[in-house]
Formats: structure tokens, sequence, C-alpha cells
């Protein structure tokens, strides 16, 4: 039993949980706003953020998905598409890596932008 918690799987279910909490986070998203907001953020942006952010819940939710397939050892009729979800969640990291790299610069989102960058592109190693 404890043999199906190969390596693979591990980093599957680690980078469902890694997008699903960023998606989370990013649909909760406030802007900043009233008169001592640094930075007024355009409106587009934040809906922009918070459509990312659904995007990444639903790849993480397909990376899930995956890991339990690959837990079960289950084959569908069709190939899983697993690494098309890798290719999406490395995208969506991409992404946040980049736009960390905005002003005002903090030093946690840009780690933590990376190591969800690293995470992902492991993940599509995987598959």
């Amino acid at each position: 039993m404890l043999d199906r918690f190969s390596p693979p799987v591990l980093v599957a279910v680690a980078t469902a949980l890694w997008f699903f909490v960023e998606g989370v986070i990013k649909v909760s998203h406030q802007a900043p706003s009233g008169r001592r907001a640094a930075v007024l953020v355009p409106r587009w942006r934040t809906v922009l953020t918070r459509v990312r952010g659904v995007i990444e819940m639903v790849a993480a939710i397909g990376v899930g998905i995956g890991a339990v397939l690959g837990f079960l050892d289950l084959k569908l009729g069709a190939a899983y598409p697993a690494a098309e979800l890798g290719w999406a969640v490395s995208v969506l990291a991409l992404w946040t890596a980049v736009e960390s790299l905005r002003p005002p610069l903090r030093p946690v989102r840009i780690v933590l932008a990376i190591l969800g960058f690293a995470l992902a592109v492991f993940y599509l190693g995987f598959r």
C-alpha cells in the first residue's frame, strides 16, 4: 500500500495543494483602496487576478484528480491530460513570478513565486 506513494504522486499532491491555495488567495484578493492607498490598482487588474485564481483552482483540481488516478493506479480509456495541466500550472506560476517583480518589491512574495514556479516545472518533469 505504501509503495503507491511514489514520487510522481507526492509531487502531484503538493502541486495541487500549492496551486489551490494560490488560487484561493487570488480569488479573495482585495485591491488597496481609500485615501491612504499608495497605488491605485485598476479594476481590470483585480478582475484579471481573480479570474487567474479561478483558473489556478480548476487546474489544481485537475492535478489532484491525476494524483488520485496515479495513487489508485487507474487507467482511463483516453490518456489523462497530465502534461497539459503541467504546462498550464507552469505558465500560471511563471505569470505569478513575473508579476511579483513589480514594485513594491517584497522578498517573501518573490521567493514564494519562484518556489511555485519550480514546483510546477518539477511536476511537469514527472509527466
